[in-house]
């Protein structure tokens, strides 16, 4: 009988990881954040960025309406594609194009790149190529300005490390280095990265430097749709 209760206990719960699965793979979440800093310029009061990570050629809705209407009630003035757009075991670079020429429509769009974009080998350039005449801007470890009114602050993209080495125990380091060598100014930054889980990399490099001070975006929830808006600190 116990063994009996055993196995029962047991099929319920493969059953529950199974829907979780499933469940996870055909809903998107959005989750919204408000950031404050008196590094903020006033142009940039109320800036919204929408951020979309991990998708992995997922479907949401006849030709990914879900996701996009989503982002669209956001009424962003800019999206973040920080990385996994595509899924190494499946790539399927249309369904990605086809959603990346919706998105753009909206506001303007930056990318950088996941661990799944470092596994695809030679398909990535094509991924890249497809980006880039959709009009999407990508960072490979590098800033740029955004303006506004005038005023500016900065936008910084990392690659993802597995494209340098997938040894995780040095892959922090491998980011830190990234973000020295991209010699950041005083300007308050945006950071787009795949990896959370290297988000102290990103702390201490801010705080060593103290010439420039970031809101790191580093996303990796499958699926995963969030909102930011900057605010100046008063």
């Amino acid at each position: 009988m116990k063994k009996k209760l055993i196995l029962i206990g047991i099929a319920i719960l493969v059953v529950l990881l199974t829907t979780w699965t499933i469940w996870g793979n055909v809903t998107v979440g959005i989750t919204h954040y408000t950031v404050l800093s008196e590094k903020i310029p006033a142009a940039f009061n109320h800036y919204r960025i929408s951020v979309v990570s991990d998708l992995h050629n997922a479907h949401f809705g006849k030709n990914n309406g879900n996701i996009v209407s989503l982002i669209e009630k956001q009424k962003p003035d800019m999206i973040a594609i920080t990385g996994d757009l595509v899924d190494s075991s499946k790539t399927n670079i249309e369904i990605a194009e086809s959603l990346i020429q919706r998105l753009v429509k909206i506001a303007p769009c930056y990318y950088v790149t996941g661990n799944h974009e470092a596994w695809i080998g030679e398909k990535y350039q094509e991924l890249e190529k497809t980006l880039i005449d959709a009009g999407v801007i990508v960072l490979h470890d590098e800033s740029m300005e955004l303006a506004k009114n005038n005023e500016t602050i900065l936008l910084a993209g990392l690659d993802d490390p597995d494209f340098t080495d997938r040894d995780s125990s040095i892959q922090k380091s491998i980011l830190k280095t990234k973000l020295e060598e991209m010699h950041l100014t005083g300007e308050y930054c945006v950071l787009l990265s795949h990896r959370p889980e290297t988000f102290s990399a990103y702390v201490s490099e801010n705080k060593r430097t103290c010439a420039w001070r970031a809101v790191p975006i580093a996303l990796y929830w499958r699926n995963c749709c969030a909102e930011s808006r900057l605010f100046p600190e008063i």
